[in-house]
């Protein structure tokens, strides 16, 4: 097993090296690219909203967690932590290694409600439950086009 360690890292730092994965992680996302709108993100992070959690192998970046920490915006009064990406590299899954990066996210936003949807190929519900998570809601999507 690969011995990883799980930080917390502040997003401008890290986004050099997040963005040499943004092309491997849009392999597991359906077709969905992996093309983050910079100026929304850069915006957030300005406003201390954007939470990156970081799984390395002796400090090579193998995975991540973004998030968004502010209120829901159905209920102002309620912290959360909505995680909007979640990645990692192939050769580091079924090791347990991506149930304790999402243990650190866990770990790092204490006191708040997480909402996490995925669009990943493999099924994660029994690493979701085991962390704690309850199903919500499904998601589902589709191309629609208009009609010729």
């Amino acid at each position: 097993m690969a011995t990883l360690t799980f930080q917390t890292e502040r997003w401008r730092d890290v986004l050099p090296e997040l963005q040499t994965m943004f092309a491997e992680h849009s392999k597991d996302t359906h077709g969905m690219p992996v093309e983050l709108d910079m100026d929304i993100y850069n915006a957030m992070d300005g406003a201390g909203q954007v939470h990156v959690v970081t799984a390395r192998d002796d400090g090579w970046l193998v995975g991540y967690v973004i998030a968004f920490l502010k209120t829901h915006l159905h209920s102002k009064s309620i912290p959360c932590c909505f995680v909007d990406s979640f990645y990692l590299r192939p050769e580091y899954r079924y090791e347990g290694s991506g149930q304790r990066l999402l243990q650190a996210l866990v770990d790092s936003v204490r006191g708040r409600k997480i909402y996490l949807a995925t669009t990943v190929k493999m099924n994660i519900d029994r690493i979701l439950r085991g962390l704690g998570f309850v199903e919500l809601e499904r998601g589902y999507v589709m191309e629609a086009s208009w009609p010729q």
